[in-house]
């Protein structure tokens, strides 16, 4: 139980940084909340780092890590795709409070995005949770991964949109405010206008429109 909830904590923390991250590329919030943006921030990636240091330490005690021992086990962890990407989350922000006056402050604002691919894990700590019909608690796997595929492209796609736009077209100049085009898109209800839109605004468009025909054949399972 103690495992579930601090897990279930870490998923909602995931889930309100990747909140709080569109929210800070807006300009208006960017003047008025700056430094409770950055307190928050900073605060968020000291617990992704300890959560993440503590499933470094503790990885050997599978046995696919165990048998390489203590030091290329922990290695192997390191380089998994889930490892990676907490890597991209959390050291760029370390890299900034490091070294304030580089790029790595702009890179470190880009890749926090990648923490939604963490919400794959909310599956399993979800899956006990059944209040629908027989039908849709029969498909709730597949209809809870087409959801989190769409929740990823939405962010995903709205985040392209925003930097390819943002110093091109005032109509993109935060995530929020691509988000409204993005969902249109995915949802093929319209499309951008291609005279205000630049080579690679249109790249990002047409591969929006192009991402849903993926998501919509899932095929259900039978009762």
């Amino acid at each position: 139980p103690g495992s579930r909830i601090f897990q279930s904590f870490i998923l909602l923390l995931i889930v309100f940084n990747v909140a709080l991250f569109s929210a800070s590329t807006v300009p208006e919030g960017q003047a008025l909340y700056k430094q409770g943006l950055d307190a928050v921030d900073i605060a968020s990636v000291v617990i992704f780092t300890v959560e993440f240091l503590l499933r470094l330490w503790c990885c050997v005690e599978n046995p696919r890590f165990a048998k390489r021992g203590p030091v290329a086990g922990r290695l192997l962890f390191m380089v998994q795709p889930m490892s990676v990407v907490d890597l991209l989350a959390i050291v760029p922000t370390w890299l900034r409070l490091v070294l304030p006056h580089t790029s790595a402050v702009h890179f470190s604002t880009a890749v926090r995005i990648f923490r939604i691919f963490r919400l794959f894990k909310a599956e399993k700590y979800t899956r006990a949770v059944s209040v629908f019909v027989a039908v849709v608690a029969n498909n709730r796997e597949v209809l809870f991964t087409t959801f989190l595929l769409g929740v990823v492209l939405f962010v995903c796609t709205s985040t392209a949109l925003y930097y390819a736009e943002k110093d091109h077209n005032s109509a993109y100049r935060s995530i929020p405010s691509s988000m409204y085009m993005s969902l249109l898109m995915l949802t093929a209800q319209g499309v951008p206008d291609a005279n205000t839109l630049t080579t690679a605004g249109k790249v990002v468009a047409a591969l929006t429109c192009v991402f849903p025909v993926g998501l919509l054949p899932v095929p259900p399972r039978h009762i």
